[in-house]
């Protein structure tokens, strides 16, 4: 008999064992799904704030793009005004200039016209007449010289050799004017 309670009480704490075992078991499944549950929360979370700092990112990106477009407008309307008020104030200069020529005599027989260059401000287009060739080279040469003096003192007279003058033929032939690398040298054919 006392060998069946022992049996018994053997069978007994076995299944309390067994039960214990389970709800172990069970405990650390639960436990193991929180955990995992937990991690896809943080993977999910992690993607979303991945997801959102490119959004961020891309939003940063075209403000600056768009910023980088306006400053490119305003510094080609800076440019633009620059060019036009360098023209305006070349035109003005050139009618200085061509007062001043109407006033020494005999330079209407030589020069038909005079005024700025469009593409170059700072150069002033001058049209001579078919008497300009009946002078000698040396002539053409100093009357070139004289030209480009007196352009040079009312357009530039800080920096008299940024002032360039073109010479040309009524059908727009150049024949003269200021070479590349200064103003004061002058060529004439």
């Amino acid at each position: 008999m006392q060998n069946r309670v022992w049996l018994v009480s053997l069978g007994v704490i076995g299944a309390l064992a067994i039960g214990m075992l389970c709800l172990f078991v069970h405990h650390e499944r639960q436990k193991l799904q929180r955990i995992e549950q937990a991690t896809v929360r943080a993977r999910l979370e992690d993607q979303r704030l991945r997801e959102k700092e490119a959004k961020l990112e891309a939003e940063r990106r075209a403000v600056e793009a768009k910023l980088e477009e306006e400053r490119q407008a305003i510094r080609a309307k800076q440019k633009e005004e620059q060019r036009k008020v360098e023209l305006l104030r070349g035109k003005l200069n050139a009618g200085v200039f061509r007062n001043a020529l109407s006033k020494v005599g005999g330079a209407s027989r030589l020069v038909s016209a005079a005024d700025v260059n469009p593409a170059v401000p700072r150069e002033l287009k001058i049209v001579v007449t078919a008497q300009w060739f009946y002078q000698p080279e040396a002539v053409r040469k100093e009357l070139a010289t004289n030209l480009w003096s007196l352009w040079a003192r009312i357009e530039e007279p800080e920096r008299p050799d940024s002032a360039r003058i073109s010479i040309v033929t009524p059908s727009g032939t150049e024949v003269g004017g200021s070479r590349v690398w200064a103003g004061s040298l002058i060529w004439v054919e």
